[in-house]
């Protein structure tokens, strides 16, 4: 006879003044792979036959085998509306509406097959179709990638285009501390100090951005010159 006691792998209540044998719902297995549940007075014996096993083992199968369909399938829709993202955006003409991304992709993966968040992609259609605020809404609830600054440059981009440059400032400089040689934050950064009217800082924030570029042999976008050029006309004045 197998000696189910020895066997008890579980037992969820523990002695207690009110429960001095520490008795409670416990699960025994035997040698055979039986299985019983006592709850005193009560026990339930569920034998483990062989018809029993493979029945658990082709359950098991199928729903894995489901999930990973089903997660296949919503990374396949994600990926249709990445493609279209990426090639609107190397073309530099955004044509299809932010609601075809808002409402087409999937909860999972949050994060695409480049690295960049989805969450990112939602944005810059929005801020593109002037939705800013929603854009903002988006954006500030990533938190797919700690170390990515995408959400951070375009929160920035949304907050200076609604005309509030202290908010883009706040962005620009999260940016600017993880990625201080990213030349279109510094660009965004310039663009909010001169629409405070401080152009004799916007100047000198690209001024630095070049030296400090040039000093590490780190490229330097063509705007940062473009807006150099343009801020030494308007304090020529």
């Amino acid at each position: 006879m197998v000696n189910l006691d020895r066997r008890r792998v579980v037992n969820l209540l523990r002695r207690t003044p009110d429960n001095p044998s520490g008795e409670g719902w416990s699960i025994y297995i035997g040698d055979d792979w039986s299985i019983r549940l006592v709850f005193p007075p009560y026990q339930l014996m569920i034998p483990f036959t062989s018809h029993t096993f493979h029945v658990a083992v082709s359950l098991i199968f199928i729903t894995l085998l489901l999930t990973s369909v089903y997660i296949l399938n919503l990374n396949f829709e994600s990926l249709k509306l990445q493609r279209i993202a990426k090639q609107e955006l190397l073309s530099g003409t955004l044509t299809t509406s932010s609601e075809k991304f808002l409402t087409g992709f999937p909860a999972i993966p949050d994060i695409g097959c480049e690295g960049v968040p989805i969450a990112v992609v939602k944005g810059r259609y929005l801020i593109v179709e002037g939705k800013y605020q929603q854009a903002l809404d988006i954006l500030k609830q990533d938190h797919s990638s700690p170390w990515d600054t995408r959400p951070e440059f375009f929160i920035a981009i949304a907050y200076l285009m609604m005309r509030q440059p202290d908010s883009a400032l706040i962005y620009t400089n999260k940016v600017y501390a993880m990625k201080p040689y990213f030349s279109k934050n510094i660009s965004v950064m310039s663009s909010a100090l001169e629409a405070k009217g401080n152009l004799t800082e916007s100047l000198k924030v690209l001024d630095d951005h070049v030296a400090l570029n040039t000093k590490n042999g780190m490229p330097i976008e063509g705007v940062i010159y473009q807006q150099q050029t343009a801020l030494k006309g308007k304090l020529k004045r």
